[in-house]
């Protein structure tokens, strides 16, 4: 299992992404997100938001 962020210093970080890699490859890290248009930034930045759900702008 790949640390947390804050286990890790900013210098150790590129060491440890092989391991985020094979997380994320494994199915073992799921980052939830609700996609919104680019046109909808300022009522998507604004909008409540579901802990642990990332709020990402397409195109």
């Amino acid at each position: 299992m790949a640390p947390a962020l804050g286990a890790v210093s900013l210098s150790g970080c590129p060491a440890e992404l092989p391991s985020l890699v094979r997380e994320i490859d494994d199915g073992g890290l799921v980052v939830a997100v609700r996609e919104a248009p680019l046109a909808d930034a300022e009522s998507a930045w604004t909008a409540p938001e579901e802990p642990g759900v990332r709020t990402v702008l397409v195109p």
